[in-house]
């Protein structure tokens, strides 16, 4: 399987994003944060369409539940709409 390649993905491309991305994305992993940095970025910019599933939502939301990060629930809850 080959790496995604952001920079090559059309403008208005939808992606299914799983929580992966997204929790390394969050936590700032060492290793794998950068090599998703672009597609959130285009993301944000409005150039890319991004979907998740609420399995997805219940993954990425499971770790700040447990630590009672509330500021950031609230975030996620505001970004569902």
């Amino acid at each position: 399987m080959e790496s995604l390649d952001a920079a090559a993905l059309p403008e208005g491309a939808l992606l299914l994003v799983d929580s992966a991305p997204i929790i390394y994305t969050l936590e700032g992993h060492p290793k794998f944060a950068e090599r998703f940095a672009l597609l959130f970025q285009r993301h944000a910019r409005g150039e890319l369409e991004l979907a998740i599933t609420p399995i997805t939502m219940a993954e990425v939301l499971t770790g700040p539940l447990k630590a009672g990060e509330e500021e950031f629930i609230q975030q996620a809850r505001l970004a569902r709409r």
